[in-house]
């Protein structure tokens, strides 16, 4: 403890002496002369003491200010120097005050120096550059010289002026001091930059044993040699540049490397160097290291690898896009991804143009095309034909021949397909053969679509064609078809009689239906006897349509029993009737009315109980009834008769049959003196049915009744009640109303318009208001004034059961539904559904209730009419389907996906139509929102199979499909996908939404 004190009072001691000298060296200093002073801050100065000398100078500047000028300037430039070298923040200010100050001093240039030197300490290399300029070099040593030129050119190289930087440094090579490695390591740099890669290399190479630049070096000569193409000394270089480099670096020697093992196909090693180069965090693979290691992986078969950086090097302009674009469907095929294929087969055909790898590409995706599901726009025929007219002489120009007729006869797009054959076919058979083929299926497109006009010159077109192919004769038969849908049954039966006789008509496979429709266009020309033969004909066939078959024997009997020939007509029902078949409730109708014509009441009545019995919901059960009361009534059975009219009324009090029975049980009540009984079943008729014929019957029938038993009062009340209060009928009313009615029924409409309007404003509360009133509503809906005749439809179905009610309530339901009213569509719809008994009425009623809920909004209702459509009796298929397709989009509204899917699968099972396109996108869009993707890319591509006539929603789904490729980062196919809807599809709609995308994805 003594030792430390005795120690720092030591030190303590030792400080104060110090002190004490340094305080009486100043004293001294201060006395003597200003010169010696001067020289002794000059000492100072050498001796790199800058803070006491910059205390002297201070002192001395009063000593010389005025009797000394050259003096007085040199201490104002050492003052500057002593700013300088101690980085003092004045050190501007004192060279700009010297500059003032000390004009004309020989220190100037000195002063410029420094100030270049404060700047470029500072990096304001500008600002040195510009005081640099101002020195002149000779008045500086050589070492200052050296440090003037190098400065001067690191200054130039900073402000981009390298080629000015290269005179500058190349000076300093002629000495050797500090400056000498740092210039050379610039010029090297400068050249290396400019790609003076020999004078780069020879300069780097001087510069390998300079322990600041030993490690860099190697990087650039490795580059320089990469350059120079000397790939041997790359690779001798590989480890120490390698070893030498900073990360950044390594980067990119990695890179060099990768690319000399790629060149010397080595692909592992190229593959380890890029794998390198990706790791690294501060550096990418460019699109060229993603082309090289995608063609070494697609070599190594590791397809899945080399499709991510295929994808990656085929997406710019380089020269090796094109081929990277082949590769990479060469990838996707060899890994199964056909779809995929296809379409980087046709980026590479666009990049590569008609180059030999780009025709091949074509060939590839036209190959492709046919055997995968993603061509909805044929664009493969389009690119063929293009690729044709460019090309005729090309050694391609078969195949493509070949591969375009196979496209067109898988393609849908028949029209364009149709026109390209039309120019070609004469100089190839096979394209001839091609021509014929898809001119027949067009005209069964149009015939499919129920269009026979558009069919008709297709059909007609084949029938003419030489030389003939094997459509020719199958065009007869259908050209028919078209005739009899137009209802031309004259040139349909010429037509069905000319395939008949035709060579090949037994190897058509359409003999059978040929004598079908010929005994049809028979039947409806009345030709009943002919028409017996061709069904026959037809009959004796084997292997025929089971519908067709129990169809032809119903026309059997319907053309026997129009003939009278009763036994036979029976016989004939008999077939159906027994064998249960679709129509069996209408044979028995007809046997029944067959027996009947032959006074077998009994066996009419038998047979129309069992037509009452095997079928209660048929829609001639009513029609039944009221045949057997009516029999009833010829056997003078009136119990019976008034046990079935009263059985009619019960079960179907909305038929027809039903007035009628109604009436004609009042009338057996009548003939059997039961006046009350007849009373109250007429006075229901009047009404029930007010203003039909059968209401006046029922009136004339109580006014006698009324009068035989004295109550003729109480008959006039009642017929006041019901409108009828003059029963005198004024002879002038009825006359009126037919001359009118007699004009309408003469077809002379103009003038029953007329004759009607007259009656109308003359007997305001006639007789016959309600048949004015629908005469006058047939004559404006003839002559299309649907809005002219509203208020006598009306009229009509303000009227309750009146014979006319359903037609008015049809009409008006259809006009509501056309105009977009919607809610009063479906009420109008609503009421003849309550109100009809005939089945198409009904099954239409539903049909229109369903749609106007749904485009009402009334979801919920839309899918009850549709779940009663598609459970009523004799739906028709397509009915069918709209019920699903209407619940489907219902449900979808709801938020119910589940149920819209099942309901929509339904449709897109059941036809090729444009509902049945519209529900397969939905599910598809269904499947995409939940996340299914696989499933949702599965059914766009049964989309564009199935249905690519509606291209609409095609193009909707690859829409769609864009999204599912962007979902699962495949960026390529999405852009392909995208590229393609702008290209092919017509519709500028859903071309704007495509680009919009692909503007996303760039």
């Amino acid at each position: 403890m003594i030792d430390k004190i005795l120690k720092i009072s030591a030190l303590l001691l030792l400080g104060l002496s110090l002190l004490t000298n340094v305080l009486s060296a100043q004293q001294h200093l201060q006395e003597l002369p200003p010169e010696s002073r001067y020289l002794q801050a000059l000492d100072l100065i050498a001796k790199q003491q800058y803070g006491a000398a910059r205390q002297l100078l201070e002192q001395l500047q009063e000593s010389y200010n005025d009797n000394n000028a050259v003096r007085f300037a040199d201490i104002r430039y050492y003052l500057l120097l002593c700013a300088v070298e101690t980085n003092d923040a004045s050190a501007l200010h004192e060279i700009n005050r010297f500059r003032e100050e000390a004009r004309g001093s020989d220190k100037m240039n000195r002063a410029d120096f420094l100030e270049g030197r404060m700047q470029f300490a500072q990096r304001r290399y500008s600002q040195a550059l510009a005081a640099f300029r101002k020195v002149k070099p000779a008045s500086l040593p050589p070492f200052e010289q050296s440090e003037l030129f190098y400065k001067s050119g690191f200054c130039l190289v900073r402000q981009n002026q390298v080629r000015e930087a290269i005179p500058m440094l190349e000076k300093v090579l002629v000495t050797n001091n500090i400056y000498t490695a740092p210039a050379r390591y610039q010029l090297a740099h400068i050249h290396y930059s400019l790609g003076n890669n020999e004078k780069a290399l020879a300069l780097f190479a001087q510069l390998r044993n300079e322990p600041a630049y030993r490690k860099i070096v190697p990087v650039y000569e490795l580059q320089l040699q990469y350059r120079l193409g000397q790939y041997d000394q790359v690779l001798s270089l590989a480890d120490i540049a390698m070893s030498g480099a900073d990360s950044r670096q390594q980067a990119e020697v990695a890179r060099i490397l990768a690319n000399v093992s790629f060149v010397r196909n080595d692909c592992p090693k190229a593959l380890s160097y890029l794998s390198m180069v990706e790791k690294n965090p501060r550096r990418q693979l460019a699109r060229e290291d993603h082309y090289q290691a995608g063609k070494c992986r697609l070599g190594l078969q590791q397809y899945k690898e080399a499709i991510n950086n295929l994808q990656q090097a085929s997406t710019g302009d380089e020269p090796f896009a094109g081929h990277a674009a082949y590769l990479l469907a060469q990838a996707y095929a060899e890994n199964g991804q056909k779809v995929f294929a296809r379409n980087a087969f046709l980026a590479a055909y666009r990049k590569n143009g008609n180059t030999e790898t780009g025709v091949d590409a074509l060939l590839n995706y036209a190959r492709l095309s046919l055997e995968t599901e993603a061509d909805p726009f044929n664009e493969a025929a389009a690119l063929l034909e293009k690729f044709l007219a460019d090309n005729s002489k090309s050694p391609h120009a078969a195949e493509a021949g070949e591969l375009l007729v196979q496209q067109y006869l898988q393609g849908r797009n028949y029209d364009a397909a149709l026109a390209s054959l039309e120019r070609n076919r004469a100089a190839n058979p096979k394209l001839h053969e091609a021509y014929a083929q898809l001119t027949f299926n067009i005209g069964a497109e149009f015939l499919r679509q129920n269009n026979p006009n558009a069919a008709e010159p297709y059909f007609t077109r084949l029938i003419n064609l030489k030389p003939t192919t094997r459509f020719n004769t199958p065009a007869l038969f259908w050209l028919a078809e078209t005739k009899y849908q137009q209802k031309n049954y004259v040139d349909a039966q010429r037509l069905y009689r000319q395939m008949l006789s035709a060579k090949d008509a037994s190897s058509t496979g359409l003999l059978a239906k040929a004598n079908y429709g010929l005994g049809y266009s028979h039947f409806q020309l009345k030709q009943y006897e002919q028409a017996l033969q061709a069904f026959s004909q037809f009959l004796s066939a084997s292997g025929n349509d089971p519908a067709m078959t129990w169809d032809a024997w119903l026309r059997t009997g319907d053309c026997h029993f129009i003939s009278r020939r009763y036994e036979k007509a029976i016989e004939a029902y008999d077939r159906v009737a027994n064998a249960n078949a679709g129509d069996a409730d209408y044979a028995l109708l007809q046997k029944g009315l067959a027996q009947g014509a032959l006074s077998r009441h009994n066996q009419k009545i038998s047979t129309l109980d069992q037509l009452l019995k095997r079928f209660p919901r048929s829609q001639y059960y009513d029609q039944a009834l009221y045949e057997m009361a009516s029999t009833s009534l010829v056997t003078n059975d009136r119990r019976a008769a008034l046990a079935y009219f009263d059985q009619l009324i019960r079960e179907r009090p909305r038929s027809a049959y039903a007035r009628e029975a109604m009436l004609k049980t009042g009338l057996i009540y009548f003939n059997n003196d039961q006046p009350e009984l007849a009373i109250q079943h007429l006075r229901r008729v009047a009404e029930t049915y007010p203003g039909t014929p059968d209401a006046r019957e029922a009136l004339n029938t109580l006014r006698v009744i009324y009068m035989e038993t004295n109550r003729i009062d109480e008959f006039f009340k009642f017929a006041q009640s019901v409108g009828m209060g003059n029963i005198n009928i004024n002879e002038q009313d009825s006359l009126t109303f037919l001359t009118a009615e007699n004009f309408y029924t003469d077809g002379r409409l103009a003038e029953a318009e007329r004759a009607l309007d007259n009656y109308l404003s003359k007997f305001p509360n006639g007789a016959y208001l309600l048949k004015a009133n629908y005469y006058k509503a047939r004559i404006l809906l003839q002559a299309n004034k649907i809005q002219s005749a509203l208020p006598f439809l009306e009229y009509l179905t303000g009227v309750p059961n009146n014979p006319y009610l359903n037609e008015a309530l049809l009409q008006l339901a259809r006009y509501q539904y056309d105009a977009g009213n919607f809610a009063k569509a479906a009420d109008y719809y609503g009421r003849l559904y309550d109100n009809s008994g005939q089945q198409g009425e009904r099954l239409e009623a539903l049909e229109g209730k369903m749609k106007s809920h749904y485009f009402e909004g009334k979801y919920s209702e839309a899918i009850k009419a549709a779940g009663l459509l598609s459970m009523a009796d004799n739906v028709k298929p397509e009915q069918r389907m709209q019920a699903s397709f209407i619940s489907g989009k219902s449900y979808l509204e709801l938020g119910q996906s589940r149920n819209a899917l099942e309901e929509l699968n339904k449709v897109n099972r059941s036809g090729q139509g444009a509902m049945a396109a519209e529900a397969c996108f939905l599910i598809a869009k269904i499947q995409f929102d939940n996340n299914q993707l696989p499933d949702a890319e599965k059914t766009i591509f049964e989309l564009a199979e199935k249905h690519k006539r509606h291209d609409y929603w095609v193009a909707k789904g690859f829409i769609l499909l864009a999204d599912i490729y962007v979902k699962n980062n495949n960026i390529f196919q999405a852009k392909a996908t995208l590229q393609s809807i702008i290209d092919n599809y017509p519709g500028e709609e859903l071309r704007q939404e495509a680009r919009r995308k692909l503007n996303m994805l760039k």
